[in-house]
C-alpha cells in the first residue's frame, strides 16, 4: 500500500521486519562476513594472532600447551582486537527525491529513510558507531554518533525529521563529510544521482578512498525514472531548478531516454568497478527487507 503522508514510514510492521535481522546478522558475525575489513587495535572482538616465545614474567593462563606438547618448548599466545570500522550514512534529501511514486511504491525519499533505518540498524548490531548525514544545497544535517541497538528510536527519530527540499550539490557534502571525519569509515551513499557535478564528486570520492574509506553508493531510482510509461505531448518541469521544458514523448523518445539512463547507471558503475568501490542499483518497488537479506546472504554487506 502507498503511504499516505500521515503514515508512518516507520511502522510497527517496519520494526518488526528491523528485529528479524537481529539474528541473521549475529549469524553472518560469526561466519565472517560482517566487517571483514576490519582495523586491528583496542576494543571489539578478540582474534587469536600468533605465537612468541615464552619469557620470564609472562602470565601462564597464555602458555600454548598443545605446542610444548609437540615442540617441547614454551610459547606464548598472542592475541589482537579486532574493531570494525564506524559506518558513515549519507542520504541525499533534495527536491528531486521526493518523488516520483507509483502506485503500490514509495517515495524515493521514503525508500532512502527505511534503507538508511535497516542499513544503521544493521552497523549497530555489528557493534559499529553509526553517523547518518543527510544534504542537499545548502543544508548537511548531522545525527550524533550512535553506539548501540538500544539507540534504534533515537535514529528514526533522526530519519523522520527529514524532507526532502533544495538541490542536489554532492561534492559539497562528500567534502563537508571529509573535514567532520578524521581515520578511515565505511561510508554508504544513498542518493538518486541527479547532479551535475558526477566529475566533481568522483575526484572526491577517490580520495576518500585513498585515505582508506570503504565507499558503497546506493543509486536508488523508481521505476518512471528508468522508464516513462506515458505518450503525448508533455511540459516537464525539473522539480530542482523548476525549468520547463515541452517535450513529445513516443515510442522512439521513450526508447533513447531508456538507453540514456542504462547509460548512466552503467557508468557510476564502471566508475566504482575501476576504483575498488561497490555500486548498488536500487529500485523503490523492491522490499527493503529483500535488498538487506540479499546481500546478506551475498557476503556484499558491511564487508
Amino acid at each position: 500500500m502507498k503511504p499516505s503522508a500521515k503514515q508512518d514510514i516507520f511502522s510497527s510492521d517496519f520494526i518488526r521486519k528491523l528485529e528479524q535481522l537481529r539474528f541473521v546478522i549475529r549469524k553472518s558475525l560469526f561466519s565472517g562476513t560482517i566487517g571483514e575489513r576490519a582495523m586491528k587495535q583496542k576494543g571489539g572482538r578478540i582474534e587469536f594472532a600468533g605465537h612468541r616465545d615464552y619469557t620470564p614474567g609472562d602470565e601462564t593462563r597464555y602458555l600454548d600447551w598443545n605446542a610444548f606438547a609437540r615442540l617441547g618448548k614454551l610459547y606464548i599466545k598472542e592475541f589482537s582486537r579486532e574493531e570494525t570500522l564506524p559506518l558513515y550514512l549519507m542520504l541525499d534529501i533534495s527536491q528531486s527525491m521526493s518523488g516520483p511514486a507509483e502506485p503500490k511504491q514509495v517515495s524515493k525519499l521514503d525508500y532512502c529513510r527505511q534503507m538508511a533505518a535497516a542499513l544503521g540498524y544493521v552497523g549497530l548490531v555489528a557493534s559499529q558507531t553509526v553517523r547518518l548525514w543527510a544534504f542537499n544545497q545548502p543544508d548537511f544535517i548531522a545525527s550524533k554518533p550512535l553506539h548501540s541497538d538500544k539507540q534504534l528510536f533515537e535514529m528514526l527519530t533522526y530519519l523522520r525529521g527529514l524532507k526532502a527540499s533544495g538541490h542536489t550539490n554532492l561534492p559539497e557534502a562528500l567534502a563537508r563529510l571529509d573535514r567532520a571525519v578524521t581515520g578511515k569509515g565505511f561510508l554508504i551513499i544513498l542518493s538518486d544521482l541527479f547532479e551535475t557535478e558526477s566529475e566533481s564528486s568522483r575526484k572526491i570520492l577517490q580520495r576518500l578512498n585513498k585515505k582508506g574509506f570503504i565507499i558503497n553508493i546506493m543509486h536508488i531510482s523508481a521505476g518512471a525514472d528508468e522508464l516513462p510509461q506515458a505518450s503525448g505531448l508533455f511540459r516537464l518541469r525539473d522539480s530542482e531548478s523548476a525549468e520547463e521544458q515541452t517535450v513529445w514523448l513516443d515510442d522512439k523518445t521513450i526508447e533513447i531516454y531508456r538507453h540514456t539512463f542504462l547509460s548512466f547507471s552503467e557508468d557510476w558503475n564502471g566508475f566504482c568497478l575501476k576504483h575498488d568501490m561497490r555500486y548498488f542499483y536500487l529500485d523503490t518497488i523492491v522490499p527493503i527487507e529483500d535488498v538487506i537479506f540479499r546481500m546478506l546472504k551475498k557476503k556484499e554487506l558491511l564487508k
